[in-house]
């Protein structure tokens, strides 16, 4: 069984970009049909940007296309699979919330007390707007530049 993201930041494969707690990893896999008993240690938003994935876990199947995310809350044993789109690839963006960060942005949402529900599930679908889609693609690039180890910078994206 996998536990991410430790798996992820002792891989040298898998770039990363952490600050403020948050951590940003990019995923991309060329292999068919990947498969992994996975167990989440931190609250974390999975953006499916190519490929589908396939989520299995004690509340039921979830099918995750192309364009669209699921979160998936701390201490969940979930079943992953990565599909790749007719011989290309599968890439993700994923991110990581430490849990003080992840409390700061619950206390911070416009939402009376009695609007926010401990959620019952291991993960639920999210629906991306396009601006978060243009969000994604700038972290995007970040990963491959210096601009991406500047925490000051980093700390204006985020």
């Amino acid at each position: 069984m996998l536990t991410i993201p430790r798996f992820i930041k002792k891989s040298p494969e898998f770039a990363d970009i952490t600050v403020d707690g948050i951590t940003f990893v990019q995923f991309q896999s060329r292999r068919s049909e990947v498969r992994h008993e996975v167990c989440v240690s931190k609250h974390s938003l999975v953006f499916v940007l190519e490929g589908t994935k396939y989520i299995h876990s004690s509340d039921g199947d979830m099918v995750i296309h192309k364009g669209e995310a699921f979160f998936c809350r701390k201490g969940c044993h979930i079943m992953s699979e990565m599909i790749p789109e007719n011989g290309g690839t599968f890439d993700t963006e994923l991110i990581f919330f430490d849990d003080n960060m992840f409390a700061d942005f619950i206390d911070r949402l416009p939402l009376a007390a009695s609007e926010v529900a401990e959620p019952d599930c291991a993960a639920f679908r999210i629906k991306i707007s396009e601006q978060v889609g243009i969000y994604l693609s700038s972290m995007l690039s970040l990963f491959e530049s210096p601009l991406g180890q500047d925490d000051g910078f980093l700390r204006l994206k985020i």
